[in-house]
């Protein structure tokens, strides 16, 4: 029985000790993985106006001065209307309700990893 582990057990077991070894040192850490991108939201614009709660479009707004997105991160944007803060919105439907309305759903969020081209 002995010589079957030296013969053949040890070897295997260095084999595999060396391949696990490679494959840890190889791993990329979490530090170093790729940032998910957030692409730049170039839709319609909306915010729900203060006085009247509707949704309201915001007209001519240039969305790359705005740099929002869909992706989901820790801030909202937000754009100065008559000196108030308002989120910005995307519409997404018209408000069968009410024709000529829209429903503002989906917040926008400021992006925070720009997409950078190596």
């Amino acid at each position: 029985m002995k010589q079957f582990v030296k013969k053949a057990l040890l070897p295997l077991a260095v084999f595999v000790v060396a391949v696990v070894s490679a494959f840890a040192m190889n791993t990329p850490s979490t530090s170093a993985a790729p940032e998910l991108t957030q692409p730049l939201y170039t839709g319609a614009f909306c915010y729900i106006h203060p006085t009247t709660g509707a949704c309201t479009n915001v007209p001519g707004l240039n969305p790359v001065t705005v740099n929002c997105t869909l992706v989901v991160t820790s801030i909202t944007c937000i754009i100065n209307i008559q000196g108030v803060g308002n989120v910005l919105l995307r519409a997404c439907t018209p408000d069968l309700a009410h024709p000529g309305q829209w429903i503002c759903v989906a917040p926008l969020y400021k992006r925070t990893k720009l997409l950078t081209i190596s």
